[in-house]
């Protein structure tokens, strides 16, 4: 009967993962004044968002309209004219 002379092995778990190594790095000079500044940034500036959706299918199957009549003379349009004409036109109802 053959011996096992290191023994068993261990066993793992598939939870259990090795540790990353971490290194601490310290921060001087101009470096530390740069993150000084981000953190008190973060501290002072207000944080949120707006989200507005709307529908543009309409504006869409217009664009791809326009794009059909394939013309040399005229480049492919994005959506980027048509929000800026609608900007455009919503400064001067709004201007502040």
């Amino acid at each position: 009967m053959p011996s096992c002379a290191a023994g068993p092995k261990p066993v793992r778990s598939r939870r259990e993962r090795p540790t990353p190594t971490i290194e601490t790095v310290k921060i001087i000079g101009l470096r530390r004044r740069i993150a000084q500044k981000m953190a008190e940034s973060k501290r002072r500036v207000a944080h949120f968002s707006y989200v507005e959706e709307v529908d543009v299918t309409a504006l869409e199957e217009l664009r791809a309209t326009l794009n059909a009549e394939n013309r040399p003379d005229r480049p492919r349009l994005t959506l980027m004219p048509f929000l800026m004409q609608a900007l455009v036109k919503a400064v001067a109802d709004f201007p502040r």
